[in-house]
């Protein structure tokens, strides 16, 4: 249980809502140059992140020429968190892999003892519910988060779920899940899918749950 929470803190860690927010960070650029200093808490709806070099002005950065990002903590029981560039992709009807875009993202990358767990904050249009004075609707964005699977040696980002923060509502999770843990897991690690199997995801925390089950599993000895 104490590495399931170690593993919340890292997820935590880097991305907060809060763009004013920075912190120490390595980033790599697909020119193959790398720049560290200060970087703002990267997130999917950014088009350009803030960067503090020291002794320099701020600069902003583009997400399309980053190749990764390594944020390191203060907090010397966390270890630094990566950012690297994958495709998303989901399972098709013939249990094939299929991007869904194409073009890669920018990822957080958690590796839970063997298990790689991606995740992405987003941000949805929303609306408050109230009509404007002109007839129009108040927007607003809600944020989100989506989470993935990974594998060793793999570009891609195997979907899991999305989950809408202000709501906690799991848009697609119960049946997507055991999908893509059956797809990755089902000849390397049997008794990781049972397990999931038998698993009733409608938590906020699924993806803890996930880590927990992938731990005590025989995958990870």
């Amino acid at each position: 249980m104490k590495k399931v929470i170690l593993f919340s803190l890292l997820f935590s860690f880097v991305f907060s809502y809060s763009q004013d927010n920075y912190k120490n960070a390595e980033v790599k650029f697909t020119d193959g140059t790398s720049k560290k200093g200060k970087l703002q808490s990267y997130s999917g709806t950014l088009k350009k992140v803030n960067f503090k070099e020291a002794g320099k002005e701020e600069i902003k950065l583009d997400p399309k020429n980053i190749l990764s990002i390594e944020y390191f903590s203060d907090d010397k029981d966390i270890p630094s968190l990566l950012v690297e560039r994958k495709y998303f992709t989901n399972i098709d009807k013939n249990n094939n892999p299929k991007r869904v875009f194409k073009e890669s993202m920018l990822v957080c990358k958690v590796d839970a003892e063997g298990l790689i767990v991606y995740y992405n904050p987003t941000g949805s249009m929303g609306t408050t519910g109230g009509p404007t004075a002109t007839g129009g609707y108040n927007h607003m964005i809600v944020p989100e988060t989506q989470y993935f699977l990974g594998r060793k040696n793999d570009e891609n980002a195997y979907y899991l779920y999305v989950k809408i923060e202000k709501a906690n509502i799991m848009i697609g999770m119960d049946k997507q899940i055991k999908r893509i843990v059956k797809f990755l897991y089902n000849d390397s690690c049997p008794n990781f899918v049972e397990n999931i199997d038998n698993e009733d995801f409608k938590s906020k925390d699924a993806i803890l749950k996930i880590i927990e089950h992938y731990q005590a599993s025989s995958c990870s000895k």
